[in-house]
């Protein structure tokens, strides 16, 4: 028969705890973040791993990353896992910033900061989708696919909707029977 752990002398063994982002405290101390801001994206990201719903610990890894010409790719990843926790960030200017460069990049800093914008970005992300096609002529093609995806989505705001209806009529009469529904 097997010893009791008080035979042997050792201690019993815990409880196995779940260890989940459940499990994961939200919010890093100031003084953790501060400290971490001064390692720079390392520091970030090692404290990111530790406090990956915090989004003042995402954020300062996306400024971290967007700040070095080869971390772009980086960048758009934090800024899409800043997204998932707080979706209001998606009205941040630095956000939008880093994602529409994003999008000009070639690879798969476009990819995702397509994927960002056109899943992670609501009615921000098709702004900035309306916002590339019109002054971006070599993504005027993708930035128009992806912005029917977000119509079908339900993602355009009233303005964005007349406007892109207005730029895409197909005849001067379909465009003067948009302008009541354009002075509302």
């Amino acid at each position: 028969s097997a010893a009791s752990p008080s035979a042997t002398g050792a201690a019993p063994a815990p409880e196995a705890t779940p260890v989940g982002p459940e499990t994961y405290p939200q919010f890093a101390p100031e003084r953790e973040l501060v400290a971490a801001v001064a390692e720079g994206a390392d520091g970030l990201r090692v404290l990111s791993e530790r406090y990956p719903r915090d989004p003042a610990v995402l954020k300062a890894l996306v400024l971290a990353f967007a700040s070095k010409s080869d971390k772009l790719i980086e960048a758009v990843e934090a800024t899409r896992r800043l997204l998932l926790v707080a979706p209001d960030e998606c009205d941040d200017a630095d956000v939008r910033y880093i994602v529409s460069r994003a999008a000009g990049a070639r690879g798969k800093a476009e990819e995702l900061a397509f994927v960002v914008m056109s899943q992670h970005m609501g009615k921000t992300g098709a702004d900035l989708l309306y916002d590339l096609m019109l002054q971006r002529p070599e993504l005027e093609t993708r930035a128009k696919i992806a912005l029917e995806t977000s119509r079908r989505a339900g993602l355009f705001s009233p303005a964005l909707a007349i406007a892109y209806d207005l730029r895409f009529a197909p005849s001067c009469a379909s465009r003067v029977g948009l302008l009541p529904r354009a002075q509302e």
